[in-house]
């Protein structure tokens, strides 16, 4: 990877240029809201940082990604994040159901991609 072919100011400069995006998300996102826009440049910043290191290690190193597998767990996100916007009102419920959701989206997950590994652990219990 970068590290190994001795190029590792090129993380120097990705690091440099995720911060400075969200230092300027920041900027621009704490005044409207606060708490909430901290959150999204800090986000905004680590898929920056994510998305750059991505790019430049497949020229080092070839990743063979699959989109499918990571669609399917953006769509589970997005659907969590979801109900944690519409049903915000009731917070004990909406705790307890997001950690029920989370928890057979992750074995779903496993079913589905990781068959493999869910026949040894269901044979382990």
């Amino acid at each position: 990877m970068v590290y190994q072919e001795k190029k590792t100011f090129i993380v120097t400069y990705v690091i440099i240029i995720s911060g400075s995006i969200t230092l300027l998300f920041n900027y621009l996102l704490i005044p409207l809201f606060f708490s909430y826009g901290a959150a999204w440049a800090n986000v905004f910043g680590s898929v920056t940082n994510f998305m750059l290191l991505a790019i430049i290690v497949r020229k080092y190193y070839y990743v063979e990604y699959d989109f499918i597998k990571i669609f399917t767990l953006l769509f589970i996100l997005a659907i969590v994040v979801f109900c944690d916007i519409k049903y915000n009102n009731f917070p004990e419920m909406y705790s307890l159901i997001v950690k029920i959701g989370i928890g057979l989206s992750s074995l779903l997950y496993i079913a589905i991609f990781k068959k493999e590994q869910f026949k040894v652990y269901l044979k382990q219990y």
